[in-house]
């Protein structure tokens, strides 16, 4: 609630008392009925504390630079799906390719297994390593070519109704998907990512590298979710299955 992230973030909260047995609601309309000013100034410091919380965040330039990188308006800033698609289509777009109409022609898309568990040993030991991938599904989707461009949809085998000759040389996931080798969008669009979130790092924009991480983050995410256009099982689960192996 405003309230808690108000007290939170801020240190105090809103500017009202609750009697005993009361609601919030039912506090606010009986400081509405017997003291109009004082819940005039509840009123003026709801508003002040989220603007306050907006100042002591950040989140106002957080959203501008989110926008201003994405290229969508700042309704649009902090959903996934959108934000993606603009920057995917645009880049198809420089190709000569045209996008699909979102839900024509749309991949199968059942759920993806999650990432990898290991069953725990119990125990005490002398020696413990701890191993991390950095950004390790964008890093697995720049590795392997994962792409809904690049993505080879199964056909019937040579001899079937409608069976054809698929191309060689694929990159094949733990999880079936097969992938061409042609340099694909969303490698290329990481690629950049990465290279501009170690710009602002080094520059000190902890802004713009927060922006760029979390842009990153969100592509595996879109490609398992039912409002892409460009979303499959067999993409979201190559790079799951590769995180896994």
């Amino acid at each position: 609630t405003l309230e808690t992230v108000a007290e939170t973030v801020l240190g105090y909260g809103k500017r009202i008392t609750i009697s005993k047995g009361e609601g919030r609601i039912e506090a606010i309309s009986r400081l509405a009925r017997e003291d109009p000013e004082e819940f005039c100034r509840y009123c003026l410091q709801d508003a002040r504390l989220v603007q306050e919380i907006f100042d002591k965040t950040g989140l106002v330039d957080l959203t501008l630079s989110r926008c201003q990188l994405l290229g969508v308006a700042p309704d649009l800033a902090w959903t996934s799906i959108p934000a993606f698609e603009h920057l995917y289509i645009e880049a198809m777009h420089e190709r000569g390719v045209v996008a699909p109409t979102a839900g024509v022609d749309v991949l199968p898309l059942a759920g993806a297994p999650g990432g990898g568990i290991l069953t725990p040993r119990p125990g005490v030991y002398d020696r413990v390593l701890l191993f991390d991938f950095q950004s390790l599904y964008p890093s697995i989707i720049r590795s392997f070519n994962i792409d809904p461009l690049s993505y080879l949809r199964p056909v019937p085998a040579a001899g079937e109704l409608g069976g054809s000759r698929e191309p060689e040389d694929l990159i094949e996931a733990p999880n079936g998907a097969r992938f061409r080798r042609e340099p694909a969008i969303l490698p290329q669009l990481l690629d950049r990512f990465f290279e501009s979130r170690r710009q602002a790092r080094e520059r000190g924009d902890e802004v713009a590298s927060f922006v760029y991480k979390i842009i990153m983050n969100s592509f595996y995410g879109v490609l398992g979710a039912t409002g892409c256009r460009f979303a499959g099982s067999e993409l979201a689960g190559a790079i799951t299955s590769f995180g896994q192996h």
